[in-house]
C-alpha cells in the first residue's frame, strides 16, 4: 500500500501525482521498466495511427487505390502493409487503454482531456 494522492472522492493533487510519476521514472525498478515499455508502445502506436489517418485523407492514385502520400514516401510499396506502418490488435488495445487513462485522469483533475482522444484512441472529432 502506497501513499494516497488524494482521499477517495477528493480532487487529485496534480503536483503530488507528477512527483510520484517522476520518482518512478528516476529509479531503476521493474515498475519503471513497465512504465517506459508501455509509454513506448503507446507512442509508437499513436504515431502509426497518425500516419494511417494522413494516408487515409490523402487522394487515391492508380488502379490499386494507393494514397498519394504512400506513393511519395514508399514508391515501391515495400512497407505498404508492414508492421512498421500498420497497427495491430495490441497497438489498438494500448491506444484504447491510454484513452481511458486520459479520461480517468481528467475526471480526477476535473477537466476535459486536452488530447481530445476517445477511449478507442481516435480523435473525438473523428469518432462520430
Amino acid at each position: 500500500p502506497g501513499a494516497e494522492l488524494a482521499p477517495a472522492g477528493a480532487p487529485l493533487d496534480v503536483a503530488s501525482a507528477a512527483d510520484a510519476l517522476l520518482d518512478v521514472l528516476e529509479r531503476d525498478s521493474p515498475l519503471q521498466e513497465l512504465v517506459v515499455e508501455q509509454l513506448t508502445l503507446v507512442l509508437a502506436a499513436g504515431s502509426r495511427e497518425l500516419w494511417a489517418r494522413a494516408r487515409a485523407s490523402s487522394p487515391r492514385v492508380g488502379g490499386d487505390g494507393r494514397s498519394l502520400l504512400g506513393l511519395v514516401v514508399d514508391p515501391f510499396g515495400i512497407f505498404r502493409n508492414s508492421r512498421i506502418i500498420e497497427n495491430n490488435d495490441r497497438d489498438r488495445k494500448a491506444l484504447e487503454a491510454a484513452g481511458r487513462l486520459v479520461e480517468m485522469a481528467a475526471s480526477m483533475v476535473g477537466t476535459a482531456p486536452a488530447s481530445g482522444l476517445t477511449p478507442d484512441g481516435r480523435s473525438a472529432a473523428n469518432a462520430e
